[in-house]
């Protein structure tokens, strides 16, 4: 995930935008040093979980609604917006 992060030094309280646009994985400690006292300081991300629910007709009698997505240009195999399902073989409605 990439992020704008802007810290505050712990011995300090200096802002800093050291890791601007850049890519930390969640739970991953990072070591940093305060450009203004000269002291490290380790962090870790936590991105906040949200959750959207949606109905899934196919998993309660309905049918299937397949699309297919592009990645790098390619089509992938279809999968089922309501419940991820991939399908080889898919019928596509009309």
């Amino acid at each position: 995930m990439h992020l704008n992060l802007y810290l505050k030094c712990p011995y300090c309280n200096t802002q800093t935008n050291k890791y601007e646009n850049e890519v930390i994985e969640e739970n991953e400690l990072t070591k940093c040093k305060c450009a203004s006292c000269k002291k490290y300081f380790t962090f870790k991300v936590e991105y906040p979980r949200i959750y959207y629910p949606q109905k899934a007709p196919c998993l309660n009698g309905g049918e299937h609604l397949y699309q297919r997505k592009f990645v790098e240009n390619k089509a992938t195999n279809p999968l089922c917006r309501y419940c991820g399902k991939t399908e080889t073989q898919p019928k596509f409605k009309k």
